[in-house]
């Protein structure tokens, strides 16, 4: 009983998470300067985070004061 309490649980919880996942801007590269501001990610360096919608995501920092050379993605 227990077993299928923990396993109901699970899904309720795990139901929620798409939801708030979609509230997550479309574009990682812009919503990563929510993480870190400009020139705060060492060039070509990855760096993983998770953002204040709720969702992981991986960038690689870009040339310093290049606005555009960050490339973000979410996981």
């Amino acid at each position: 009983m227990r077993m299928m309490a923990a396993v109901a649980f699970g899904l309720i919880l795990a139901a929620g998470l798409p939801a708030h996942a979609a509230d997550c801007p479309a574009n990682a590269s812009k919503a990563s300067y929510d993480m870190w501001p400009a020139n705060t990610l060492r060039p070509g360096q990855t760096f993983t985070g998770k953002h204040p919608c709720g969702r992981e995501m991986t960038c690689t920092g870009g040339q310093v004061n290049v606005k555009g050379s960050r490339v973000c993605r979410w996981k």
